[in-house]
């Protein structure tokens, strides 16, 4: 297993959720930590908390991972100030809230500049710096969807298809650059978020509609969500391990594999999914009572994920034996 004790890690999105998270389960390893953001107060206060508590050098840099220039001068600043890069965390990111046959070309275009081009951007500047130190990690924050798209359901899965896009194709990305970069001693990763306990969606693109912010104010199924703290924790681990993909709950290992290996019945399980839910236009804005029948119907289909992700898990250890 690998030691990465001051090794130098340049974290983006770095401001809150996940990111920040990472930047501090880095920090507590004694790694150097560059926290990018758009945000200068949240990643300035951050860099120095983690200095101060972990005693290792830290550096805020603001940068917009749709802007190739401001990019180059974070991988550039980072390589200057602290010796080089050794690990890149590419965690910028953000939401849509649309049905596919609704998306506006604007939506569309910035989702995939900055879920895909922004990751790339920031692969290829870091790079060149990693191939001088001889080698390196890049890790890239995927998704469950990046395996398994889904409609825009009403008032409980915020993924849109645009989003689910998006995070298919940093997967391929992810897969090419692991071949290409291999003979550079560059490793790259994908990581298989899932449900995580962030304000994720209230920075997605376009406005956020009711229910969607109703069912994260309300922490739905939040017994099946992942702490940011406990995804840092297992990533940092799997650095280390050099795994190809790491997955934060069981949960999101059964639906991935459930999508890959039984295509046809998760097409149809998707079908009932969205007739059970509904389509989001009908979604009501105000919040229901917990006792209304309604609100139970939203349990199901997730329900039958867990179910048929155990049929499918005892199937496949009858067929190994």
């Amino acid at each position: 297993m690998q030691k990465l004790g001051g090794s130098v890690v340049v974290v983006t999105g770095a401001s809150r959720g996940v990111g920040a998270a990472v930047a501090e389960a880095f920090a507590s390893s004694g790694c150097h930590v560059v926290l990018a953001a758009r945000t200068q107060e949240d990643i300035e206060a951050l860099a120095a908390r983690l200095a101060a508590d972990h005693a290792v050098e830290t550096m805020a840099v603001v940068a917009d991972v749709t802007r190739t220039d401001q990019v180059d001068e974070l991988m550039r600043s980072a390589a200057e100030h602290l010796g080089g890069i050794d690990i890149l965390v590419n965690n910028a990111g953000l939401g849509s809230y649309t049905s596919l046959a609704d998306t506006s070309d604007d939506d569309m275009f910035h989702v995939m500049d900055v879920n895909l081009f922004g990751a790339i951007r920031c692969l290829r500047a870091a790079v060149p710096h990693m191939r001088r130190r001889g080698g390196g990690h890049i890790v890239n924050i995927g998704s469950i969807v990046s395996y398994m798209a889904v409609p825009r359901y009403r008032n409980i899965f915020a993924a849109s298809p645009i989003y689910c896009a998006s995070k298919f194709a940093l997967r391929a990305a992810t897969i090419a650059a692991r071949a290409e970069l291999h003979s550079d001693n560059i490793h790259v990763m994908l990581a298989v978020l899932g449900p995580t306990r962030t304000n994720f969606f209230r920075a997605g693109a376009g406005q956020a509609p009711p229910d969607v912010l109703n069912a994260e104010d309300r922490g739905r199924l939040s017994f099946l969500d992942a702490a940011p703290e406990q995804v840092a924790r297992q990533l940092v681990h799997s650095v280390r391990k050099q795994d190809r993909e790491v997955y934060f709950t069981p949960l999101n290992f059964i639906l991935v594999k459930l999508a890959v290996w039984a295509p046809h019945l998760y097409d149809l399980l998707l079908r009932f999914c969205f007739l059970l839910l509904g389509r989001p236009e009908e979604a009501p804005t105000a919040r229901r009572a917990p006792w209304q029948g309604a609100h139970y119907r939203e349990w199901i289909p997730f329900a039958g994920l867990v179910v048929l992700g155990g049929w499918c898990r005892r199937r496949l250890k009858r067929l190994w034996k």
